[in-house]
C-alpha cells in the first residue's frame, strides 16, 4: 500500500499558473495500454470470456514485468488460471470478415474481446510473487530498418508494401517497448546514405542517431530472396556494447519477434525492479514548487515511481519542499528511475560546500 504523509500547506506561497503547459522533454516514454489485451472469441458467453482472460493475462504480465520468465513462476501460473478475478472491464467488437481469413484453413472468429486488467491487482501479484516490475516510463529505442529486395534498397515507411513498419510496431507494442523512428530527411541522408546503413557503418549511424532521444539503437537489414524468403541481420547497440542476430524466415513477423523480445528482456533486466522491504529511505529536496498544481503533480509523480512506497513531506521553505521517501529498492535505483523522466532535473551540489558535506539529500529542480 502506498502511503503519503503531508504537512499543512496553509503557509505555502502560491502563484496562479494560467495556461501553463505541463509537457516536458522526457528521456522516457510513458507506455500506454500495458494492461489491455484483445483476444478473438467465438461468442459473448461467460465461458469464452473466461478462457480469453486466461489467454490474455499472460502477455499483460510479460509486458508489465518486462520478462517472459515471469510465466514460469508457479504463483503466477495459479493466478492466470483465475484471470477473470483480475479484470476491471471488458468489451466486444464485431470483426469484419477478411477475404483471406480461411486461406490457411483457420476459421475467423466473429468477435474481438478487449480485456482491461486491474493495474493494482497485477502489480500486487508481481510483488507478492517476487517478480520484477518495469515502470510505465520506459526508455525508447531508435529503430533503423533498411530493406533490399526486388523493388530496391530503401527505408520502409508507413506505405511500404511489405508492411514491415507496422509489423515492428505491433511486436514492440506486444512487449511494451517504445520505439523512435528516424525521419530520414535531407540532413540525415547527407550523414547516412542507404549504402552506409546497409553496410552497418557504425560511425555514420551513430552520428545520424545523435538527434534522437533514445537509450539504444536497433538496426535491421532485411534481404528479400528470389524464393520469397528473408535473410535478416540485426544489431542492437546499447551502453557501449552491441548484440547481433542473424536469421532466415518466410514471414516478416517471425523475423521481427525475436530481436524485439531480446531488446525488451535486456532493457527490463536493467530498469525493472523487484520490490524489497529493507526499510531504505532517501531524503529529497525539490526546488521550484510554486503552486498547488505543482505540488499535486509532484505527489502523483512520486506515487508512480515503482521504487517509492511512502512519501512524507518534512518541511517547506519558500519554493523548496523536503521529503523523506520510503523505498522498495536502493537509492541508486531511485536516482536512475528519476533520470528517465525529466520532470525532476538533478541539481549538483557544490563540492566542498557545507551543504555537500553535511546534507545527503538528493536535490532536484521541478520542471
Amino acid at each position: 500500500m502506498f502511503i503519503t504523509r503531508l504537512l499543512p500547506l496553509c503557509g505555502m506561497a502560491l502563484s496562479a499558473v494560467v495556461g501553463a503547459s505541463l509537457t516536458t522533454n522526457v528521456a522516457a516514454n510513458p507506455v500506454e495500454n500495458l494492461y489491455v489485451e484483445s483476444i478473438p472469441v467465438a461468442d459473448q458467453q461467460a465461458t469464452a470470456r473466461s478462457e480469453a482472460a486466461t489467454i490474455g493475462m499472460a502477455p499483460v504480465l510479460v509486458r508489465v514485468s518486462g520478462s517472459s520468465t515471469v510465466l514460469l513462476n508457479s504463483d503466477i501460473q495459479r493466478a492466470i488460471n483465475k484471470a477473470s478475478r483480475y479484470l476491471s472491464k471488458f468489451s466486444y467488437q464485431k470483426m469484419p470478415l477478411q477475404a483471406d481469413s480461411t486461406a490457411e484453413g483457420e476459421e475467423q472468429l466473429p468477435y474481438s474481446l478487449e480485456l482491461q486488467f486491474r493495474k493494482p491487482a497485477i502489480l500486487n501479484l508481481l510483488r507478492a510473487s517476487n517478480e520484477p516490475i518495469w515502470a510505465e516510463d520506459r526508455p525508447a529505442t531508435l529503430m533503423w530498418l533498411v530493406v533490399d529486395d526486388l523493388i530496391g534498397r530503401r527505408l520502409p515507411f508507413d506505405d511500404d508494401e511489405t508492411g514491415l513498419r507496422q509489423i515492428v510496431e505491433a511486436s514492440a507494442a506486444r512487449r511494451g517497448l517504445p520505439l523512435v523512428w528516424p525521419v530520414y530527411d535531407l540532413q540525415e541522408q547527407a550523414t547516412l546514405s542507404l549504402d552506409s546503413l546497409w553496410a552497418a557503418d557504425s560511425k555514420a549511424i551513430e552520428l545520424a542517431s545523435q538527434r534522437y532521444d533514445a537509450i539504444g539503437t536497433l538496426l535491421g537489414r532485411l534481404l528479400g530472396t528470389s524464393d520469397g524468403k528473408w535473410r535478416v541481420a540485426w544489431e542492437y547497440s546499447f551502453n557501449g556494447t552491441s548484440t547481433y542476430w542473424d536469421s532466415e524466415c518466410e514471414r516478416l513477423d517471425d523475423c521481427v519477434a525475436g530481436p524485439i523480445d531480446a531488446v525488451a528482456e535486456l532493457l527490463s533486466s536493467r530498469y525493472a525492479l523487484i520490490s524489497t522491504d529493507q526499510g531504505n529511505t532517501a531524503k529529497v529536496k525539490v526546488v521550484g514548487i510554486s503552486s498547488f498544481e505543482d505540488y499535486g503533480s509532484l505527489l502523483f509523480y512520486f506515487e508512480e515511481l515503482i521504487a517509492v512506497s511512502d512519501v512524507a513531506l518534512d518541511s517547506i521553505n519558500g519554493d523548496v519542499f523536503e521529503f523523506t521517501l520510503g523505498l522498495t529498492a536502493d537509492r541508486e535505483k531511485l536516482e536512475e528511475l528519476i533520470s528517465l523522466n525529466k520532470r525532476l532535473l538533478a541539481v549538483p551540489k557544490i563540492e566542498g560546500s557545507d551543504e555537500a558535506t553535511s546534507d545527503n539529500s538528493l536535490v532536484y529542480q521541478w520542471r
